[in-house]
């Protein structure tokens, strides 16, 4: 009797355990890594986004389309950055917070940027010349809605790219001359967008790619219970 109690107790508590979905959220989170970075590189060689009015005037479904993948990328640049500072926290969990603090609201801040755009493809079907267009992109820059989170965007993510290179290293995820280029990848990025250099913008992000491909790499080779604690039984509800 007491072994069919135990039995059916040990079904009940079966029942009420989350079903186990790491897997699918490490294999999901190892696909997602590079994905952001190498949409903006293919983007980044086909338009430095110097002249958003003209490349609006030019080719409008282009470049509503490229929006779209905009968005896709920044969606992708949050989760991959999370998943990489999340492999790494265990084994240098200070400097893991750190990148983590930096480069993941750098990113979600990256979203002001289509407020930018926004407005240029506003002044185009309105019908706004590209001085009046100018002018109104330049006002709504000055405001905090859109300077602030430019600015945290662009000092944070060459930051956390940056730390995110040497805490790859100091945990050995990258060997050293990889993570040498994976750490400046973002500075030759900052040096082509001054340029409008498209090709060396390739360069730069497609390196960020390679260097998160190689991190969602060793995130598909982390056990389950080393990537994060199993799931546990909910507590039972009281009569």
């Amino acid at each position: 009797m007491s072994g069919r109690v135990s039995r059916a107790e040990a079904t009940r508590a079966q029942e009420r355990t989350p079903r186990d979905s790491r897997r699918f959220r490490r294999v999901t989170a190892a696909i997602l890594m590079p994905v952001g970075p190498l949409i903006l590189a293919f983007l980044r060689l086909h338009g430095d986004g110097s002249d958003t009015y003209d490349e609006i005037v030019a080719d409008p479904s282009g470049q509503w389309a490229a929006s779209l993948w905009n968005w896709l990328a920044l969606f992708s640049l949050v989760g991959g950055a999370i998943a990489a500072v999340h492999l790494m926290m265990r084994r240098a969990p200070i400097l893991a917070t750190v990148t983590g603090a930096i480069l993941t609201p750098a990113y979600i801040a990256m979203g002001a940027l289509s407020i930018m755009d926004g407005i240029a493809w506003g002044a185009v079907r309105t019908g706004l010349d590209r001085a009046s267009s100018d002018a109104l992109s330049e006002a709504a820059f000055e405001g905090p809605i859109t300077f602030v989170p430019v600015l945290i965007f662009v000092l944070g993510h060459i930051t956390g790219v940056i730390l995110l290179g040497i805490l790859a290293m100091r945990t050995r995820f990258m060997p050293l001359w990889f993570g040498l280029l994976f750490t400046v990848s973002q500075i030759v990025h900052l040096v082509a967008t001054f340029g409008g250099i498209p090709w060396l913008d390739f360069i730069g992000w497609g390196t960020t790619a390679i260097g998160m491909g190689v991190l969602g790499w060793h995130v598909l080779r982390t056990p389950d219970d080393i990537w994060e604690a199993a799931p546990i039984p909910r507590p039972r509800k009281r009569a």
